[in-house]
Order: structure tokens, then C-alpha cells, then sequence
């Protein structure tokens, strides 16, 4: 994992795409394991649970 600094450079990055931005952010934001977030449903994300499925 990255630390918060690295990962803020990262993510304030022009040249990176939001997919990417995201990838890198939401290990960091979530505690979630790497092989997790490739994993991520995205169609039914539950914003006031802070869950996706």
C-alpha cells in the first residue's frame, strides 16, 4: 500500500484517468484488498451505506 501523501500525488494527477485515480484511492479510502477492487459492481453503488456489492 502506498502511503496518503503518495497517494494524494497520484490522484491530483492530470494525466491519469478517474478509472485509474480511483484504483489507486479506494485500497487506501477503504481497507480493501487489491485483488478486491478490480471486483467492484458499479451498476448498484449504496452511497448513504458507504457499500458497493
Amino acid at each position: 500500500m502506498r502511503s496518503k501523501p503518495a497517494t494524494d500525488r497520484l490522484t491530483t494527477r492530470r494525466d491519469l484517468r478517474l478509472r485509474e485515480k480511483t484504483l489507486w484511492r479506494m485500497p487506501y479510502e477503504t481497507c480493501a484488498r487489491s485483488e478486491e477492487v478490480p471486483n467492484v459492481s458499479t451498476e448498484d453503488p449504496d452511497p448513504v451505506g458507504r457499500r458497493c456489492p
